[in-house]
């Protein structure tokens, strides 16, 4: 049986390098520019100079907003969640904590303001949240040469007992960027339609590329669909780092994250169309594959193949997590992204087809710790 439910799952210095209290931090180099909103501490831009088509474009309007969202800024770009993926309990609702965590509705501090060198620029800025008793400090790490930046992120349960979350990285590719001919790669593997009723969810699996909605099959890697779905799918546990790509052969940009497998082992794929355009894609990267309260995935046992939907952190405890965001130009008629390798000299990009071309993204060694 199918549930009904469905979650709408530098030149050698910087050029720009700007943050006052309040206003977004902008990094920019030779190649992209990079923008993170202090309200939210969203990424909501990230461009190659030459070729200005912003991935992360994608924006709710205020009147789209959950109920208990009304007071923080409009879901847009990749924003962080911590603590929940999706709606919290009713309990939680009426105790004032927002839909996706309370990390995005915050004003964050700067601790590091914008500090360059002939390498790179860091920043570092934190949020306390007093409802959820967390608190979290980021470090960005902008290249003076390259089309890349890393994150990294400490998370501390400032609760005197121990609990259950998860963090997921809400990342959501919007118009232009996103279109009808924008293909979806990943290192992903079995997954499951976020409608599939709880018992039922191995049942049900297929592995990417292919879907099985309940209304019948879906390719992926296509966003052309008519039809608005979630699927979820975990990277494979031997696999040292999990991906996912998004090509624009129009523009001829392929934007993604790479991670370590072990920090986010899931996937979450949201699609969602609009007058039969895409209008929002969600390349979701996390610790859960199902946005529900802790009270359903605890009371039902939730699990998929032996992978629970959270993990446990322990009275005070600290979690540090990565991850690197990047952007490349590719040859015309690229056909998306069929290997992704992490190793000396960056990253290597082979694409599908019969007659592959191999795109290097250069990067340091070892930014992935």
């Amino acid at each position: 049986m199918r549930n009904i439910f469905f979650f709408p799952c530098f030149l050698l210095t910087i050029l720009a390098a700007q943050a006052q209290d309040g206003k977004p931090l902008v990094l920019e180099n030779k190649e992209v520019k990079l923008v993170i909103q202090t309200q939210g501490s969203g990424i909501t831009d990230f461009v190659l100079r030459d070729k200005p088509v912003n991935p992360l474009a994608w924006k709710l309007r205020p009147e789209q907003m959950p109920r208990n969202n009304q007071s923080g800024p409009p879901f847009a770009g990749h924003f962080l969640c911590v603590g929940r993926w999706g709606s919290p309990s009713e309990g939680e609702i009426a105790a004032g904590i927002p839909h996706n965590s309370e990390a995005n509705t915050l004003t964050w501090n700067w601790l590091e303001k914008p500090k360059s060198d002939k390498q790179k620029t860091t920043a570092s800025w934190n949020i306390s949240m007093p409802l959820d008793q967390y608190s979290v400090t980021r470090k960005v790490h902008f290249p003076a040469v390259g089309s890349w930046f890393l994150m990294d992120e400490t998370f501390e349960n400032q609760l005197s007992t121990a609990r259950v979350t998860n963090v997921v990285q809400h990342a959501t590719l919007g118009f232009p960027f996103l279109s009808n001919s924008t293909l979806i790669d990943c290192n992903a593997g079995i997954g499951f339609d976020q409608r599939t009723d709880f018992s039922e969810l191995e049942k049900y699996s297929f592995t990417f590329p292919e879907g099985i909605l309940p209304d019948g099959r879906a390719d992926l890697r296509k966003t052309n669909d008519e039809r608005g779905y979630c699927t979820t799918h975990l990277i494979p546990d031997s696999a040292e780092y999990g991906w996912v790509t998004a090509t624009n052969p129009e523009s001829g940009i392929v934007f993604g994250y790479v991670w370590k497998q072990n920090e986010y082992p899931w996937l979450n794929l949201w699609h969602h169309k609009e007058n039969g355009k895409p209008v929002a894609h969600g390349l979701e990267f996390g610790t859960t594959g199902l946005g529900k309260p802790y009270q359903t995935l605890l009371e039902n046992d939730v699990s998929f193949f032996g992978k629970k939907s959270w993990f446990f952190m322990d009275a005070k405890a600290t979690v540090k997590k990565s991850y690197i965001g990047f952007l490349t130009k590719v040859p015309a008629n690229f056909k998306g992204v069929k290997v992704l390798k992490y190793g000396v000299g960056g990253l290597m990009l082979t694409e599908q087809g019969e007659k592959p071309r191999t795109i290097l993204v250069t990067l340091p060694e070892n930014l992935l710790k």
